[in-house]
């Protein structure tokens, strides 16, 4: 079994912008169906994630994918531009918890921004499973 087995997934997302709130939309989908033994976690600010434990898993949309993808660690995720203070993202928030040891690992479950919401529910299903059976 799989040391994230009935985890938590903490879902990110913005339900008012089209781009990004599709990891919403497929965690309110998988909760309706018990989400393969594993619980869903809305949360609104990257800020206090250190809250949830050393070890995360993570659903968000991302831009530039062509299908569901799990991600382990954050040397694939790029940082967006910032400008002033109020311009810190997750990914920025993430690189900063791990730099500094308040978080020890980190798996994403990257669901493209541009998907269709059942191909999502489908791919990310999929990850679970796979992730259950390890």
């Amino acid at each position: 079994m799989s040391e994230i087995e009935k985890k938590k997934i903490l879902v990110f997302g913005n339900p008012n912008v089209d781009s990004d709130n599709i990891a919403l939309k497929v965690a309110d989908q998988l909760q309706k169906t018990n989400g393969h033994g594993f619980t869903f976690e809305i949360v609104e600010s990257p800020e206090g994630i250190e809250k949830f434990g050393k070890r995360l898993l993570i659903m968000d949309s991302v831009q530039g994918l062509d299908r569901v993808e799990l991600l382990h660690g954050l040397n694939k995720i790029r940082l967006a531009p910032r400008i002033t203070t109020h311009d810190f993202d997750l990914a920025f928030n993430l690189k900063l918890l791990e730099k500094t040891k308040k978080i020890e690992k980190i798996s994403i479950i990257a669901v493209p921004q541009d998907y269709g919401l059942q191909d999502a529910v489908f791919g990310v299903e999929a990850l679970l499973k796979k992730i259950r059976i390890k």
